[in-house]
């Protein structure tokens, strides 16, 4: 009975810890070395809840701070930031192919989802000059989410988001 138990545990622990994923792109003649000071764009709604929409921003302010950068009326760049739930579903199907000393072996991984459909939060930075009013770097991050969730668990998810997210802006062409 333990022996099946054990894998079954090792499993539920290995689809609930939901990794971020980041995507990135910049514009290459960007003035990216020059930007220092920044501010969030106010017009509309993030499609964040207000309490989210604070605690995100708060993560941001701090790793912002620590990267040497300056929030300011009239800043070198405009933060935008959107947000929008998404379904996932969680099914998967692999294929391998792989051998060893002359043997052949393959195999085929369909993935079972334990518990259907879940929520994922999609959150899209949009980081524009504000000169030239022209994107400069975008970043489109994706982790799990849960209405249930309890604000600390809010946080700590906003937080690695955010972490994750501004990890991948090119700052170390931003030394001075």
């Amino acid at each position: 009975m333990s022996r099946l138990f054990l894998p079954f545990i090792f499993l539920l622990l290995l689809t609930s810890c939901s990794a971020v994923s980041v995507r990135t792109d910049y514009d290459a003649d960007a003035p990216l070395s020059e930007v220092r000071t920044y501010q969030y764009q106010n017009e509309g709604p993030t499609g964040l809840s207000e309490l989210d929409e604070r605690r995100l921003y708060r993560m941001m302010d701090s790793v912002l701070t620590s990267k040497g950068w300056r929030k300011k009326p009239l800043p070198d760049v405009i933060i935008d930031v959107q947000a929008e739930l998404v379904e996932s579903s969680g099914n998967a199907v692999g294929v391998g192919v792989g051998g060893t000393g002359g043997q052949v072996g393959g195999g085929v991984q369909v993935g079972i989802p334990l518990n259907g459909r879940s929520q994922k939060r999609r959150i899209t930075f949009l980081v524009v000059d504000f000169r030239e009013q022209e994107v400069i770097w975008e970043a489109r991050a994706l982790g799990p989410f849960s209405e249930n969730w309890k604000p600390s668990q809010r946080e700590e998810q906003l937080r690695n988001l955010v972490l994750r997210t501004l990890d991948k802006y090119p700052f170390e062409s931003n030394t001075p």
